[in-house]
């Protein structure tokens, strides 16, 4: 299995990093218990890699919350400071299992939402494991896609 992203190709993207507009295909879904149901898709022609695309998501986030570009950069900051610990190589199919167990909480609460993107994941990563916020990224032949549940709990 090759590597989405490298340590270093983050750090690089997360300097290269201003305040962009890039055209992320954004579901969000608040699950009503203070937890929050991201999608990003962004086609591969309109990211630099795997690197951009993630911290474009991260970009996003925080504007969601009304973050200035100063707090943006501060938070992109700790997260080149968590390398590489936190990143890892995953499976396809633990992807979709990932995207599977979390949206299922939104069925079990009856919030309407559909996941899906453009052919098959060929290649995963898991970005964030902590209690109250898991991540994953992947990547099809036209785009890549990351899905992040997040709680305030």
């Amino acid at each position: 299995m090759t590597t989405m992203f490298t340590p270093k190709d983050l750090a690089k993207a997360i300097e290269q990093a201003h305040d962009e507009y890039i055209p992320l295909m954004v579901q969000e879904h608040l699950g009503g218990h203070e937890d929050t149901f991201w999608l990003f898709r962004g086609t591969k022609t309109d990211f630099r890699d795997s690197a951009h695309f993630w911290v474009m998501c991260i970009m996003y986030e925080y504007r969601s919350v009304q973050a200035d570009f100063a707090m943006i950069q501060r938070a992109l900051r700790m997260i080149k400071a968590a390398l590489p610990d936190q990143y890892e190589e995953i499976t396809p199919e633990m992807f979709q299992r990932t995207v599977n167990e979390y949206s299922n909480l939104l069925t079990i609460r009856n919030i309407q939402h559909e996941y899906s993107w453009r052919g098959q994941i060929g290649k995963a990563m898991k970005v964030s494991d902590e209690w109250n916020d898991v991540a994953v990224i992947g990547e099809t032949e036209s785009e890549f896609v990351a899905f992040n549940w997040v709680t305030g709990a």
